[in-house]
């Protein structure tokens, strides 16, 4: 039984490798068909053989994608990614900057993190920099964080302003306060958070509240400096107070926060509350508010919802 198990993996083995070469010489003499003078149509087409290609047969992806990325640059991410994978760094670099200079993402951001798990924080910068430019928000954040941990404010607020940030303390603390929280050094974390709520930043409650619920396991105290949020007049501390009692279940007390925002014609805080209608099964009332909500302009939860509810009761 093992020996015809063997033989039978030995055929298929062979016959994938069989259909791969197939496949490459196919795509060889597709692109050779097409010539030097390639129609938009002919290139969009590569461009989509590759991208259909590229999970099961990367080598015959790679024919199409080194064809079309003159005309077609962000096919340099499947490059960069490919030769990533193929521990191939002198052509993973190629293709990489190759798409950084083109301001192509994800490539540009991955780029960055290569040369930052090599310890090369100039060209881990500037990369990210180039992506965050190009608008991509992981770059942005990352960027931030590599010029906190240099420890120079006056460079970091610089930076911030230059990606169109704040740029004043209290912004830069909320992004110290991060890094700390990323490194796991929470004492830090919560000393600056205790700081913002002496200056009387209302988001200083709700993200030091949210800390201690939800990775301290302090979750009284975490409530507890949430509703002091509330009475300083924090609008997000309610929602996220709501979000704390629906992950336990308890709709009663998620509905009270809830109304709070509600009272204000808040429409995701009466979808909310539609919300925890429909968890307690009190059909007419979930619609109710929904329904409410819908009419403000909440299209998107509200009104799929809605229609669950009526579909199951026709």
């Amino acid at each position: 039984m093992k020996k015809l198990l063997l033989i039978i993996l030995v055929i298929f083995i062979i016959f994938s490798c069989s259909q791969k070469e197939n496949q490459i010489q196919m795509a060889k003499e597709h692109i050779e068909k097409i010539g030097k003078n390639a129609t938009s149509r002919d290139i969009n087409e590569m461009y989509d053989n590759g991208k259909i290609y590229y999970g099961s047969n990367p080598e015959m992806a790679m024919l199409y994608f080194e064809r079309v990325v003159k005309d077609k640059p962000e096919a340099s991410n499947y490059l960069a990614d490919y030769y990533y994978k193929k521990k191939d760094y002198v052509n993973y670099e190629k293709w990489a900057k190759y798409a950084a200079d083109r301001g192509i993402s994800p490539a540009t951001h991955n780029f960055a993190y290569y040369y930052e798990q090599k310890g090369d924080i100039e060209n881990a910068t500037k990369y990210y920099l180039i992506a965050a430019k190009n608008g991509d928000k992981d770059s942005k954040n990352d960027v931030i964080l590599l010029y906190i941990e240099r420890g120079n404010d006056g460079e970091t607020k610089k930076i911030l302003k230059e990606l169109g940030e704040k740029a004043d303390d209290n912004n830069l603390m909320f992004y110290k306060a991060g890094f700390f929280e990323m490194k796991k050094e929470y004492n830090k974390t919560i000393e600056i958070y205790n700081e913002l709520i002496k200056k009387g930043n209302l988001e200083g409650y709700t993200e030091l509240g949210s800390l201690l619920y939800e990775k301290l396991g302090e979750k009284e105290k975490g409530k507890k400096l949430l509703e002091e949020g509330i009475n300083k007049g924090s609008p997000i501390a309610p929602f996220i107070l709501a979000k704390i009692y629906l992950k336990e279940k308890n709709y009663e007390e998620a509905k009270k926060y809830y109304y709070m925002r509600a009272k204000k014609n808040d429409k995701l805080a009466i979808a909310g509350i539609g919300y925890c209608y429909e968890m307690q099964e009190n059909y007419e009332e979930a619609k109710r508010w929904y329904k409410k909500a819908i009419d403000l302009g909440e299209k998107k939860v509200a009104f799929k919802r809605l229609q669950n509810i009526e579909d199951r009761q026709e």
